[in-house]
Order: structure tokens, then sequence, then C-alpha cells
């Protein structure tokens, strides 16, 4: 019912604009290479270089920012891009630009510390 009082167009757009949101900041972070279409559903895979997806993945989640690392049910993408794995976030109704702010932000200061290790 909930969903229905909101309506499913206002869903997808929310997505939509998050996602839109979410590729232009994440594009900007050195070291962060995406994957897939400009035009996409509400999900972005990436890459960080030097620190593997799962590394990722379980650094954002120690600051509270969930975000899944693997395969994602799509093993032969990632044999045709030589990718053993990806990093994946994904938006919805209850997510807001702010949040995707943090992850860019969390993302930048991993960046940065693996920099250091070099």
């Amino acid at each position: 019912r909930y969903l229905q009082g909101v309506g499913m167009e206002a869903v997808a757009e929310h997505g939509r604009t998050l996602v839109r949101y979410a590729l232009h900041e994440l594009a900007q972070i050195d070291g962060l290479t995406i994957y897939g279409p400009r035009e996409r559903g509400p999900i972005v895979a990436f890459t960080l270089e030097g620190i593997s997806p799962s590394k990722v993945a379980a650094l954002l989640g120690r600051q509270g920012i969930v975000i899944r690392a693997g395969l994602h049910n799509a093993q032969p993408l990632h044999q045709y891009l030589s990718l053993a794995a990806t990093a994946r976030v994904s938006f919805y109704l209850y997510n807001a630009e702010h949040e995707i702010d943090t992850l860019a932000d969390a993302l930048v200061t991993l960046v940065a510390k693996a920099a250091g290790r070099k």
C-alpha cells in the first residue's frame, strides 16, 4: 500500500535521480572505475585501484556503509571484463543524495590511505 501511495513511477524516478548523482560523484574519484552503461537501474558496480572489492565492502561496513562485493550473479560478465569481482552499491526509495556524499567521501579516504601505503 505504501508504494502504491508513493507511486511506482515516483519510485523509479527517485532511483534514476540517485544513480545519476552517484555516477557523477563517483566518477570524480581517482582510481575508481565504474562498470556498466550510463543509462541503468539504481545500481553501480565499481572497483578501486589497489583495494579488493571485498576489502572495500569490509572497510565501508565498519563505517556503517553497506555495499556488496563479489560476482553479483554475473560471473560470465566478470570473466569477460577480466575482473575477479566488483563492489556494488544500490539505491531505493529510502536513500538520499547525502548518503551518496557519505559513500564518496569514504571512498576518497580509502583511496588516500591505499596510496599512502605504496
